[in-house]
């Protein structure tokens, strides 16, 4: 019996950046300011639910510095 893969369930740094719509510089960025994904066996795993969640909560506050160029 084959076991359906879970939609929810990121594997590989081109299927997170994909669904962050990230690149991958301002993915690392993200990861060091806490987003939930991490390295299991040399590869990037990541669940959306999480990455939505930490989004959330980032995205609550208001921005602390803003630059010249941000569009």
């Amino acid at each position: 019996m084959m076991v359906k893969p879970n939609p929810k369930f990121l594997k590989g740094l081109g299927e997170i950046t994909t669904y962050l719509g990230f690149s991958k510089q301002k993915f690392y960025n993200y990861v060091r300011k806490g987003l939930p994904a991490r390295v299991e066996d040399g590869e990037w795993i990541a669940h959306t639910d999480n990455i939505d969640a930490f989004l959330i909560a980032f995205t609550r506050g208001p921005a602390r510095e803003i630059s010249e160029d941000a569009e």
